[in-house]
């Protein structure tokens, strides 16, 4: 619906030559008076205006909470969530790095060669909130990584650049279970990346999964995007 035309004219003017130009000095006084709150205090002035004041008053608290919500919201439009999911057959316990790139269903323990597989281009700043894995068999202490792979490098890299998550005992099948809470080996919040930045996911079980599927959750600033 578009937005109807204005009903209300102007009170006074600052510039110009127009007739309802108010010059500085008896700006300065209604400032004055208005800092001095003699719309209050003066009882005639008072009986005669309370209930327009009290009106203006109303529009005022309105004109807050509309600028409150239109910032929340450029706020909320600014920032987003995306999911990306996957699903492999985990035949060993060794570190695996998860087809998040294409979905499934063909994981490797080697990213040299797995760029157009597992990995996914960030359009813009954001994170790594969780990833969450469900597996087909107990997999016991298991950890997932968050692989940054910086400009002019192809592939992730264990060591360095590893955000790394808190243990999750995955000790029964076919349940979920939620990885966060990403510490980089040299320093925290390793989980974040840059826009234009490739984002690869490894996954270290105790015992192999089998047949698994993941969810990667993302929070995504899109006033820093490519």
């Amino acid at each position: 619906m578009a937005l109807a035309d204005k009903k209300h004219s102007r009170i006074y003017s600052t510039t110009g030559s127009d007739s309802d130009k108010v010059d500085s000095t008896k700006l300065n006084r209604m400032q004055s008076k208005y800092t001095n709150n003699e719309y209050l205090e003066d009882e005639d002035a008072f009986e005669t205006l309370g209930c327009l004041l009290y009106q203006m008053q109303q529009m005022s608290e309105e004109l807050d909470e509309l600028r409150r919500f239109s910032n929340t919201e450029l706020n909320h439009k600014n920032s987003s969530k995306m999911i990306l999911n996957c699903g492999w057959f985990g035949g060993s316990n060794a570190l695996q790095y998860l087809p998040f790139g294409y979905g499934g269903t063909f994981e490797s323990t080697n990213p040299n060669g797995y760029l157009e597989y597992g990995g996914f281009i960030a359009p813009c700043n954001g994170s790594v909130e969780s990833v969450i894995i469900r597996s087909e068999q107990a997999c016991g202490n298991s950890i997932v990584n968050v692989h940054r792979v910086y400009p002019n490098n192809e592939v992730a890299s264990v060591n360095p650049g590893t955000g790394e998550s808190d243990v999750v005992n995955m000790q029964y099948d076919d349940r979920s279970y939620k990885f966060d809470s990403f510490d980089g080996q040299y320093s925290s919040n390793m989980n974040v990346f840059n826009a234009g930045d490739v984002i690869f996911i490894s996954f270290d079980p105790t015992n192999a999964s089998m047949d698994s599927i993941a969810t990667m959750v993302l929070n995504l600033d899109w006033t820093n995007s490519l």
